[in-house]
């Protein structure tokens, strides 16, 4: 702290510095209570910008990594095991075919991995999910060759 002779305290002023900038004062008084509400201010602005970058690193991060993984097959070749199983006897899709079980939206709703554990092994998916749908879907798909179940899967994942 400095003071003149007769002991009242003086002002120091020091040139801009980086968080002077920062926070739009030309000049900042280490030494008083303005400079306290500064460096409190600088502080807020610092924790703010770390807060928002963490925030936006974690979102990255969570975005890229959080994608559901792709089916392998080819959805063209998807829809003609679709037809040619038959599924639209139980299901529909843009309300064509069985109206108890819509498969509109399932594409959003489950992973790739999880429509396959619904072709191959239905009762287990069901019994997961304590679904009480009645017919049971058939466990006969957990026969087909891989290509074919992963070309429906891919072609369930197109329906969102």
């Amino acid at each position: 702290m400095r003071h003149d002779q007769r002991g009242r305290f003086v002002y120091v002023y020091r040139p801009y510095t980086a968080h002077s900038a920062l926070i739009g004062l030309r000049y900042v008084t280490w030494n008083s209570q303005r400079s306290f509400i500064a460096r409190r201010l600088f502080m807020n602005t610092v924790r703010t910008i770390r807060t928002l970058l963490t925030i936006g690193i974690v979102f990255v991060a969570f975005m890229t990594t959080s994608r559901p993984a792709a089916a392998q097959g080819d959805p063209k070749k998807g829809e003609q095991v679709y037809a040619a199983q038959k599924c639209q006897i139980c299901h529909s899709i843009a309300g064509k075919g069985g109206k108890a079980n819509p498969l509109d939206g399932v594409g959003g709703k489950l992973s790739a991995a999880d429509i396959k554990q619904w072709i191959t092994n239905p009762k287990e998916m069901a019994t997961t999910a304590k679904s009480e749908k009645k017919p049971p879907m058939p466990d006969r798909y957990s026969k087909l060759p891989a290509e074919d179940v992963d070309a429906l899967v891919a072609y369930v994942q197109t329906l969102k």
